[in-house]
């Protein structure tokens, strides 16, 4: 967009706002046409349970009306199913209010989706090919272009694993673990590291502060 090139603050703003509106059809159509609760639990780096109520804005009625999560924060998670990035967006929109400074890393075929796949793209999501010097340059103009703006909120989600667990992605998991020395993993398949570490540099380049959080579906 001639935008973007001209006025880069202003588009970043443009985009915030298309990004919030996109963010709270999601949450609507969801609550309207598949309505299901959400249930939060937090753990520490060992995997211990922790308690939730110092993640939560509780009301005087004792409802929970919002989450005290991390403003900047990489967003890592296991992919069980095909829609588990809107769950994650509908936490983050109505209680973190990140809602306009959300970005989503997903595969490249997503881009051809009729109208949605062009929005997507409008909205700053990354869309990888799987061919990291295609990548690398795609993530660091993106990124430079969103950082540049001096953003005082960002959370970038991101799937390691790079698709949906299945017998045959887990054949190939295990194919190429086999053929690099790698552990055999059983219920998750062999994460991609690279993207996930040229991510976490360019961002804490910019914003130090930035957390690194790994969300788990089941």
């Amino acid at each position: 967009m001639p935008l973007w090139y001209i006025w880069p603050s202003a588009f970043q703003s443009l985009v915030r706002v298309c990004k919030s509106l996109f963010a709270m059809l999601l949450v609507h159509m969801f609550y309207i046409f598949a309505y299901s609760e959400i249930v939060l639990s937090f753990g520490d780096l060992d995997g211990n349970l922790v308690d939730a109520t110092q993640f939560a804005k509780i009301n005087s009625h004792g409802r929970v009306v919002g989450l005290n999560l991390p403003a900047t924060g990489i967003w890592m998670g296991n992919h069980q199913i095909y829609t588990d990035w809107v769950y994650m967006c509908r936490a983050l929109s109505v209680y973190a209010d990140l809602e306009a400074n959300f970005y989503i890393v997903m595969k490249d075929s997503l881009r051809r989706i009729p109208i949605l796949g062009y929005y997507m793209g409008l909205l700053q999501f990354f869309f990888l090919s799987r061919n990291w010097e295609k990548d690398q340059a795609r993530l660091k103009t993106t990124l430079q272009s969103i950082l540049e703006t001096g953003p005082s909120k960002l959370a970038l989600l991101l799937y390691p694993e790079g698709t949906n667990i299945s017998r045959n992605t887990i054949r190939k998991s295990h194919n190429y673990s086999a053929s690099h020395n790698k552990p055999m993993l059983q219920n998750v398949l062999l994460p991609h590291s690279t993207g996930l570490y040229f991510c976490t540099k360019t961002i804490q380049s910019k914003l130090p502060n930035t957390y690194i959080l790994v969300r788990r579906i089941a």
